[in-house]
């Protein structure tokens, strides 16, 4: 599970800095901002895949103590 999310997040970069590029080039500024928003989606992903595992984690913990 955390090959294939880093494998996509990866990918998403890499779109990202594809995107990047073609508004260099081109002069268009929305294809920067289209850029910014892809590389936001992938930190997203990994921000929420680290709270997800720690509220898990905390999950986990509760059962545990049999609250």
């Amino acid at each position: 599970m955390l090959i294939g999310l880093i494998v996509l997040d990866m990918a998403l970069a890499a779109w990202s800095l594809q995107l990047m590029q073609a508004a260099n080039d081109r002069q268009e500024f929305s294809l920067f901002l289209a850029g910014i928003l892809v590389a936001c989606a992938g930190a997203a992903l990994i921000g929420v895949y680290g709270l997800s595992c720690s509220y898990m984690g905390f999950l986990d913990s509760i059962a545990q103590r049999g609250y």
